[in-house]
């Protein structure tokens, strides 16, 4: 189960990172970003849409769509052939000049939303923090194309430094 609840979690973080690569609407400093600039929310229209990533255990798929200038929702499920072992709820939004992730996984974290806030930005690499978390506290999002997203999920589990990473792609809308 943490395992698909890692998996969930950063396939919605990469979308927002490559949601967020156009730079007209964000303040840069050197190569990194510092501060979102308040309109930055309107160029993560990307995130709009289906997206997928399978292994040999299940697949997960999830659904985003635009609320509002300032806010996506998403659903995404995790399914082993025709059972959903679990769902999420995502909602992708700016507070002041900040870009939020929340999620909240289905009888997880006492069904509390989990937040992580993008914080820097180099080239086609996007990064997204919660250092009050164990694993993932960092998940870093590299983008290969319209189609596809390397995502690197990092932090500690039991004492120990853990790090997954996989590959997501645009998928078929599911709902």
């Amino acid at each position: 189960m943490k395992v698909y609840n890692l998996y969930l979690k950063l396939i919605c973080f990469v979308f927002i990172f490559y949601a967020c690569s156009d730079r007209e609407n964000q303040k840069i400093e050197g190569n990194i970003i510092n501060k979102i600039d308040s309109s930055a929310i309107t160029t993560l229209k990307w995130i709009e849409g289906s997206f997928e990533y399978s292994n040999a255990k299940g697949i997960y798929k999830e659904t985003w769509k635009k609320i509002n200038n300032a806010e996506y929702k998403g659903f995404g499920c995790f399914c082993i052939k025709a059972d959903t072992v679990f769902m999420m709820n995502m909602r992708l939004y700016k507070v002041e000049n900040t870009i939020k992730m929340s999620y909240k996984v289905n009888r997880q974290n006492e069904n509390k939303d989990i937040d992580f806030i993008l914080s820097k930005q180099l080239n086609n690499v996007y990064v997204f923090e919660n250092p009050f978390r164990d694993f993932p506290s960092i998940m870093q999002y590299k983008f290969l194309g319209d189609s596809a997203i390397e995502v690197k999920e990092s932090g500690f589990e039991d004492n120990k430094a853990k790090v997954v990473e996989f590959t997501v792609t645009r998928g078929k809308q599911f709902f």
